[in-house]
């Protein structure tokens, strides 16, 4: 029997499905919140970058922001 692993969830991934589509925020809309590139916020959510520390923490402001208010 063999068992089958599943890939493992990328940054991108996270940030698109539990974070962008949580809050309904395009990421235009993300980037313009937490002043940084549309660019940097597209490469993120297509793996094509990674998340930096800083812009972790500026994304944590909104989602804390977020849950705040709901």
């Amino acid at each position: 029997m063999t068992s089958r692993r599943e890939p493992p969830v990328t940054p991108g991934e996270m940030l698109k499905e539990e974070f962008l589509a949580e809050y309904g925020l395009s990421q235009a809309r993300l980037a313009k919140a937490i002043g940084i590139s549309p660019n940097r916020i597209a490469e993120i959510v297509n793996n094509r970058r990674r998340i930096t520390a800083d812009t972790a923490l500026r994304s944590r402001s909104i989602s804390a922001t977020a849950r705040n208010s709901g």
